[in-house]
């Protein structure tokens, strides 16, 4: 499972992204997959795994996010 740091996460918005840890770039994460996963909000800078899936259009979301630590 992926890892990386929230670099960005606007709850009145409803998304931000998540900046791996293994490089590459930014991962969308909308709050939805975060309702599904039992959170309600991200801060950015913290340490988060997740799982991605790739969209046809090669976008990638965060979905299954959990918090690390």
């Amino acid at each position: 499972m992926p890892t990386g740091r929230v670099a960005f996460f606007n709850a009145a918005k409803g998304y931000g992204f998540i900046s791996p840890d293994n490089g590459g770039g930014d991962c969308f994460v909308h709050a939805d997959a975060l309702g599904a996963s039992g959170l309600t909000n991200l801060v950015a800078g913290e340490a988060v795994a997740y799982q991605v899936l790739t969209a046809r259009n090669g976008k990638r979301s965060a979905f299954n996010i959990s918090r690390l630590g």
